[in-house]
């Protein structure tokens, strides 16, 4: 009867409300944290969020319709975007760190995830980047790169015979 299709009918429209209420948190939430950018199957930008353009410094306006060789630093070799687009394209999740390059030049270290949005036939239609901004870590790592390799120097210039060992007993250096 009509009462019974207008009750749910009212269901329907009441869940459909909650679900997207609740994938409009989760979107919020991830948008808080992470640096998003979805892209079609050539890596053209369709949607970047503010985190995206925050860290980079292009507007939305800017981003979108480019690729993500607007933000290329030119630290990676070929062979690493070579094999990230065979494992996207081929419909697997891909992980790395890459360095990217801010609108006023400057570098920037993510660790991402881009994740490709499969058809019916299993085909990517689209693909999402999920990035985390690594810069602190990477230029603390550089930093204690940098004093290992003094700390390498001092030992080598040291004029008098000096060895390390582990603590068994093991020679680590001589």
């Amino acid at each position: 009867d009509l009462e019974s299709l207008s009750v749910l009918m009212a269901r329907l429209i009441s869940g459909r409300e909650a679900e997207r209420r609740e994938l409009d948190n989760q979107k919020f939430a991830l948008d808080q944290h992470a640096i998003v950018s979805i892209t079609d199957t050539a890596g053209v930008i369709l949607y970047a969020n503010e985190r995206f353009c925050e860290i980079s410094g292009y507007r939305a306006e800017e981003l979108i319709g480019q690729s993500h060789r607007i933000v290329k630093s030119g630290v990676h070799p070929p062979e690493v975007f070579s094999a990230m687009w065979t494992t996207i394209s081929s419909g697997h999740v891909w992980h790395g760190e890459i360095c990217n390059r801010k609108k006023d030049g400057r570098h920037y270290w993510v660790s991402a995830t881009i994740v490709p949005f499969l058809d019916s036939n299993g085909l990517p239609t689209r693909y999402i980047g999920i990035r985390t901004d690594i810069s602190a870590r990477k230029a603390m790592e550089a930093q204690l790169q940098e004093q290992l390799r003094l700390v390498e120097e001092l030992i080598e210039a040291i004029p008098l015979p000096l060895y390390l060992k582990d603590t068994d007993g093991r020679y680590l250096r001589l």
